[in-house]
């Protein structure tokens, strides 16, 4: 992509190629891409803040369900459901159906050690230093 910028400099400077030119040099993508990541990101950050999966996993709650437990939690609330307090242990997201896909995401990564859990396997998981 370099050596294409590169050729492209030599070009007139009235030429069309030179906004693209400009593009690969600030970053690869022309500004129009970038401020797209960026509003994707913040939409990503901003629902974690609230996300069902970690809320279901913090709650600690006995009966409650395991597997894809937060994307659970976001389907009950966006049906209407009325107490998830009682069932989940937590409350769930403000906006479960804007949740919904990034509990399912991280629901299908923890999906092996839900199943163990759910199957009564206990395993220890310890992080840090």
């Amino acid at each position: 992509m370099r050596a294409a910028c590169a050729a492209r400099e030599l070009a007139p400077e009235n030429s069309s190629d030179t906004l693209s030119c400009q593009a690969c040099r600030i970053g690869g993508k022309p500004p129009r891409y970038r401020a797209v990541h960026g509003l994707i990101f913040s939409a990503l950050v901003a629902s974690l803040t609230g996300c069902a999966t970690v809320s279901t996993l913090d709650a600690n709650k006995a009966g409650a369900p395991v597997v894809y437990a937060g994307t659970r939690l976001d389907y009950y609330l966006a049906q209407g459901g009325c107490c998830p307090q009682d069932r989940f242990g937590t409350d769930g997201p403000k906006y479960p159906a804007w949740d919904m896909p990034g509990s399912m995401l991280l629901d299908t990564l923890l999906l092996p050690l839900s199943l163990l859990t759910a199957a009564g396997i206990g395993f220890s998981a310890q992080g840090g230093l």
